[in-house]
C-alpha cells in the first residue's frame, strides 16, 4: 500500500500518485504519521529515487489501533522523487487518502 499524503509546501510538488517531487534542493525533516488497526506488524518505507532509504518496524500484541510515526533527515537534490510505503497484513488503514484528518506527513526545508 502506498500512502498519498497532503502537503502544501512550495518547494515540493505533488505527483498526484502519492510521489512528491522537490522542487528546490536541499536538506528537509519528514515527518509522518498514520493509523492501522489489526494486523500485528506492520512496515513503514520512505523510498527516494527508487530506493529504500529509511525502514521502520512497529510489533503489535495486539488488534487494536496502532500509531506508525517517525521522522527522518534528507538531502534532496531538485527533482528528486520520493513517497512512502506502509504496509502490514491484514490492515484497516486510515489515512490512505490526499485529505485525511487521520495522517500526517509534514516536511520541513532546514
Amino acid at each position: 500500500m502506498e500512502l498519498r499524503a497532503s502537503i502544501n509546501i512550495s518547494a515540493l510538488l505533488h505527483t498526484g500518485t502519492g510521489e512528491f517531487r522537490v522542487k528546490t534542493a536541499g536538506v528537509y525533516r519528514l515527518s509522518w504519521f498514520f493509523l492501522a488497526h489489526g494486523c500485528g506488524n506492520k512496515h513503514t518505507r520512505i523510498m527516494i529515487d527508487g530506493s529504500q532509504r529509511e525502514y521502520r518496524h512497529f510489533t503489535a500484541y495486539n488488534a487494536g489501533w496502532d500509531v506508525l510515526s517517525g521522522s527522518f533527515v534528507w538531502r534532496f537534490g531538485t527533482n528528486s522523487v520520493f513517497y512512502f510505503s506502509v504496509n502490514g497484513k491484514p490492515c484497516w488503514w486510515t489515512g490512505v487518502a490526499v485529505y485525511s484528518s487521520h495522517a500526517r506527513v509534514v516536511c520541513v526545508k532546514m
